[in-house]
């Protein structure tokens, strides 16, 4: 399959194929020098763009089985976005012109846990991501029916809210068939559940 121009539904198809592969360790993606080399010459191509955590257990090229220069990706702690990174999914859809952007947390978030337990305020820049959680973690403990579900519920919260961030962002609106999805990624597993 070609990746290059691919429809959002095709992209989607192919992130839950490759991890498929992963869950079942069939493995297909090599680096060899030729592809550093032809990405180097004629440019990336990314049929996706996936924003998800820091987290070192959440490599989006491994999890979806993927090769150099076939997922753009943007990490934050918690998944957040802010300007930079938002700006970085504009670039992805309006210059690499990805069709598919999806927001993937996942389970055991230690940014998400850390938010649902602060008491008072954090600082430095750590702060300003707490307070990008804290909504999520404040709908979290209104809904959840017991307080172990607050940490797993915020955490799907914070998907959605980024979510909602990239889908009424102007730019990517404007670009022609951009389908903006959230997603999680189970760190037991190996599985991602796409939320469609």
């Amino acid at each position: 399959m070609n990746v290059t121009n691919l429809s959002a539904r095709e992209a989607l198809a192919k992130l839950k194929e490759g991890n498929d592969s992963y869950i079942h360790e069939h493995y297909t993606k090599e680096v060899h020098i030729r592809d550093i080399v032809d990405l180097d010459d004629h440019g990336q191509h990314p049929f996706a763009t996936v924003i998800t955590c820091s987290d070192s257990r959440v490599p989006p090229e491994l999890i979806f089985n993927c090769g150099l220069g076939e997922i753009f990706t943007i990490r934050t702690a918690g998944n957040v976005v802010s300007d930079f990174e938002i700006g970085s999914a504009e670039y992805a859809a309006e210059h690499l012109q990805t069709k598919l952007i999806v927001v993937m947390g996942h389970l055991h978030c230690g940014a998400v846990a850390s938010a649902c337990e602060e008491h008072g305020a954090v600082g430095g820049y750590l702060g300003h991501i707490m307070h990008e959680i804290e909504s999520s973690v404040e709908e979290a403990k209104r809904c959840a029916h017991c307080g172990e579900e607050v940490s797993e519920m915020a955490e799907n919260y914070n998907i959605q809210h980024t979510v909602n961030i990239l889908r009424n962002n102007e730019a990517i609106k404007s670009c022609p068939d951009v389908l903006v999805i959230g997603a999680k990624y189970n760190t037991h597993t190996g599985v991602v559940e796409f939320f469609e």
